[in-house]
């Protein structure tokens, strides 16, 4: 047996001792303990590499000045031949790059070599930015490395950058990219942004986006690996606008002009819609109070329109009815009402008559000429609605407003319950105010039961509109211990019911005389139009439930 075998690299010999190969390479023992005969091994590199790799064996340091095309092909070497102690030494002696920190990587965890490994993550943070300026880097890198490395506090860049290069990921269709989306911090992304960029590529929707923002579902990015308060801050500032920003930004321009006379003080406050309901204080709660239940919201300055008349619209005819507290619409009718003056508004609230009924959807018109009015707002179908509705949209100038009601359905509402605000404390941002809606009461309807057949003995409650739930309160004198506590929400009457996981459980005696608790459920944001609980899990059925977003 001779004692030299020869690699075969670029359609040149390389002579090498194989008692050094035996000695100093694992990988080589058990080559040669299988095969002594083997005199020729042929290999797929280049011959510089393959020398800087001989050199390591017998020397143990590589060539000096080796090119970058060299130091992969040298660690695509130390993979075939599974030499841990060369790459640990490519990594000591600070040889990594961006492009060759992904081998290294992939090669330290294919041999849990997790000093190693943390160390190209490491490096990575130190080079974010160059990263991100080097897209098709980003791209060459595999999903395991990427999705560690968007993971990671210390990633400090723009986050709508690295949605950018996801996207891009997910264009070159080299593979599923939806565990990596779903690590993009969208509480980071400010709202022109989102708007501009992240929402056109329908990859995520307002709800998550808002959801995002108002749980800060993630932390900022920073090296040092702490919240800065900087970032904090903006991650606030998704949800609200600050003085400063709001008349900074060119797109809120016009707005800047109409609140010109409001006190700048105002906009500084962002003051919040109420919250949880105090069950101890507030009189919302009392059975003898109920009707408190469906009082409209009320927030900051208000600026009041002056209704001259309200309209029946009905085949283009326009016709003067009277406000009463109970209207019956027909098939096809519309109500239009007609301010005294011009009115620049923000928030509308009405009310629907029946408590024993709801209404699948409806939608705003708002404008100055009666026929030429503007599309400003529509109810989800897959929703129902009723009680106290509140509608929140960007102020518009108006000395009409109509209220279109589904065609097919009956619709009693309080004519005398209208109210059109110019809200100066509302938030103004490009999520179309459905942050405001913090609060909602829900109720049963026996007729929800043909919407859900599957819910069998369930309860079934329907909220008075779509709201984001943190929390639900109910009204009831006693809960059934020996029942299964399980509450479950739908976002719409298309959506699948969804357990509430990790339910933070209290309740307080409530100060009557009727024995009435608050039993309350906390759970993580999420939007509620419906509840499903189990029978009896309440004695005697629930009174009320009160559904509020901490």
């Amino acid at each position: 047996m001779t004692n030299y075998c020869v690699f075969v690299v670029e359609g040149e010999n390389v002579p090498f001792e194989k008692s050094v190969l035996t000695a100093k390479c694992a990988y080589f023992k058990d080559y040669f303990d299988k095969s002594a005969n083997t005199f020729e091994i042929k290999v797929d590199s280049t011959k510089r590499a393959l020398e800087s790799f001989l050199e390591f064996l017998r020397n143990d340091h590589i060539i000096k000045d080796l090119k970058a095309a060299d130091l992969n092909e040298l660690i695509d070497l130390c993979h075939k031949f599974k030499y841990k102690t060369l790459i640990e030494y490519i990594v000591d002696t600070n040889c990594l790059t961006l492009t060759n920190v992904a081998k290294v990587y992939t090669f330290a965890n294919r041999f849990d070599l997790f000093d190693i490994s943390q160390k190209c993550l490491d490096f990575i943070d130190e080079n974010a930015q160059k990263l991100m300026e080097n897209i098709e880097i980003f791209k060459s890198f595999p999903l395991r490395l990427v999705y560690d490395v968007i993971d990671r506090d210390t990633f400090e860049v723009p986050e709508l950058e690295i949605f950018k290069a996801v996207v891009e990921l997910k264009k070159a269709n080299r593979y599923d990219v939806s565990l990596l989306l779903k690590k993009i911090r969208l509480n980071l992304i400010n709202k022109d942004e989102f708007y501009d960029y992240v929402l056109p590529t329908k990859i995520f929707n307002d709800n998550d986006y808002f959801i995002a923002c108002k749980t800060k579902k993630f932390n900022s990015r920073s090296k040092d690996g702490f919240y800065d308060a900087l970032n904090e801050s903006k991650a606030d500032e998704d949800c609200a606008l600050t003085t400063e920003s709001f008349h900074s930004s060119p797109c809120c321009a016009k707005l800047v002009e109409i609140f010109s006379k409001i006190d700048i003080k105002t906009w500084e406050k962002l003051l919040h819609l109420p919250q949880v309901v105090d069950a101890k204080n507030s009189n919302i709660m009392t059975a003898k109070n109920e009707s408190a239940q469906f009082l409209p919201i009320h927030n900051g300055e208000v600026e009041p329109c002056e209704v001259k008349a309200i309209h029946s619209v009905l085949n283009r005819d326009w016709i003067v009815i009277e406000a009463t507290s109970f209207y019956r619409c027909v098939a096809d009718e519309n109500i239009v009402f007609e301010f005294q003056d011009i009115h620049h508004i923000n928030y509308i609230a009405f009310k629907f008559t029946a408590e024993n009924y709801y209404y699948k959807s409806y939608s705003v018109f708002a404008g100055l000429t009666k026929n030429k009015l503007q599309w400003i707002h529509t109810s989800g179908e897959e929703a129902i609605y009723w009680g106290w509705q509140n509608v929140f949209f960007k102020p518009i100038q108006a000395k009409y407003v109509q209220i279109e009601f589904p065609k097919s359905l009956r619709t009693e509402i309080d004519l005398k319950s209208f109210k059109f605000e110019l809200n100066s404390s509302l938030k103004f941002n490009r999520m179309d105010f459905i942050m405001n809606a913090k609060k909602s009461w829900a109720q049963k309807f026996n007729a929800l039961k043909r919407f859900f057949p599957e819910t069998n003995e369930d309860e079934v409650y329907a909220l008075q509109h779509p709201c984001y739930v943190s929390q639900l309160q109910f009204r009831a004198k006693s809960i059934n211990a020996s029942s299964d506590i399980r509450i479950e929400t739908k976002e719409n009457t298309l959506s699948s019911w969804e357990e509430c996981e990790d339910i933070d459980f209290t309740y307080e005696v409530f100060d009557s005389d009727d024995g009435y608790k608050i039993y309350t459920f906390k759970f993580r944001l999420r939007l509620v139009s419906f509840i499903r609980i189990p029978p009896k899990l309440f004695k005697p059925s629930v009174n009320m439930i009160v559904c509020s977003s901490e």
